[in-house]
């Protein structure tokens, strides 16, 4: 089976590969992302979205009947 290899220091093995929560919150005190890198030399593999703003397709805002 294929292991997963740092291309950093070429350590190989998914036990290697660690995550973390950012240090950056939301409001509501989630992280944003989650940074997956290398437990050996640190190396950062990928960051992976946590949090993601959206937009209501729904005007908040009622214009009056006249």
């Amino acid at each position: 089976m294929a292991e997963p290899k740092c291309p950093n220091c070429n350590i190989a093995g998914i036990e290697h590969f660690k995550s973390k929560d950012s240090l950056e919150r939301a409001k509501n005190g989630s992280p944003w992302f989650m940074v997956v890198y290398c437990n050996e030399c640190g190396y950062v593999h990928q960051t992976l979205t946590k949090h993601v703003f959206t937009t209501s397709t729904a005007s908040p805002f009622v214009m009056p009947k006249i």
